[in-house]
């Protein structure tokens, strides 16, 4: 039987596709099996010689048994000295230019170096970059390929409609639905219909102009509920496969209009540190008002700086620490 199951096992484990991961739980079991059927069998054994049948002499060969031992030692211990030395010296990351890992692995330092400004904040991602970006950078998850849930399935039918079919406020509801503070857009979205494509789930074959998977790709600087963040230097070749959005909700922008508000208030009244702080706010909760931007520029004397840390304030501008107070 450790025979029948080992061989099954491998050639299930090679062929089926998405089955490995249970296979090789079985392998782990049926192999050590195998190894002790074998060593077992093979031993010196005189009482299972039988004059008629001749393979049975082998068993009564001490060089045999002898021989068969001493290959399955060496087997073993081949098996763990060659799997150490591949895992230390030839198993290396590699990127190939058909997957866009190198491109991903920027996304994900950008995120991670915004630290504890984005943690735990919902990211509108594919549902194999999202699961990544909450490992590595701490944000929140939106979609998963956990399909098992209905939710999870929900959430994933919800984005690709709302993004292929659906408008661009389609896509700010689901956002607001799913509490998405960010969204990655894979810049193949709309580029090839193979059946692993996003696009070809979603049933696209034809993408409507004001669709948010068009409209994201030609005109990412025209959004109303969407603001392109741009990527920090050194990591610029993020750009090349991901185009980084914060979305705007409906509370942000009336939040930030309030607040904006109460900065001109605040700078008549010549309360110019107050002022400033409820603008950086609003602009922070939605870089695309223009009037936010504009009160902005007159309190600090330069544009706002948006990035995923939030508005960059320059050196001069920046709060001191009680240590440095």
């Amino acid at each position: 039987m450790p025979w029948l199951y080992t061989i099954g096992f491998i050639v299930g484990f090679i062929y089926i596709v998405r089955y490995h991961e249970f296979l090789i739980l079985f392998l782990s079991v049926s192999l050590p099996m195998l190894v002790v059927c074998v060593w077992r069998g093979s031993a010196y054994q005189i009482q299972k010689v039988r004059p008629n049948e001749a393979y049975t002499r082998l068993y009564a060969s001490r060089w045999f048994s002898k021989g068969v031992h001493l290959l399955l030692i060496c087997a073993c211990i081949f098996s763990l000295a060659w799997e150490t030395y591949a895992s230390l010296f030839i198993a290396k990351r590699k990127y190939t230019g058909d997957v866009p890992m190198q491109d991903t692995a920027r996304l994900i330092v950008w995120f991670r170096a915004a630290g504890e400004h984005v943690k735990d904040k919902g990211v509108a991602a594919n549902f194999t970059i999202g699961p990544m970006l909450h490992a590595y950078a701490g944000t929140g998850v939106v979609m998963n390929p956990q399909f098992g849930l209905k939710r999870i399935r929900d959430a994933t039918e919800d984005y690709l409609n709302a993004m292929y079919h659906g408008t661009e406020e389609d896509l700010m509801k689901y956002c607001e639905e799913h509490k998405a503070r960010y969204l990655v857009y894979n810049k193949g979205a709309i580029q090839g219909m193979h059946i692993y494509s996003n696009r070809y789930i979603a049933n696209a074959k034809e993408i409507p102009g004001a669709a948010p998977a068009n409209l994201m790709f030609f005109q990412p600087g025209n959004l109303k509920w969407f603001y392109e963040l741009t990527p920090p230097r050194g990591l610029q070749d993020v750009g090349k496969t991901y185009t980084l959005f914060q979305v705007v909700t409906r509370e942000d922008r009336r939040k930030a209009n309030e607040l904006t508000m109460q900065a001109v208030q605040e700078a008549k009244a010549y309360n110019l540190g107050t002022a400033r702080e409820l603008i950086r706010q609003a602009v922070e909760l939605d870089p695309l008002s223009e009037n936010a931007a504009l009160i902005f520029y007159k309190l600090y004397q330069y544009p706002p700086d948006i990035s995923l840390r939030g508005v960059e304030l320059r050196k001069e501008d920046q709060p001191h620490s009680a240590s440095e107070a």
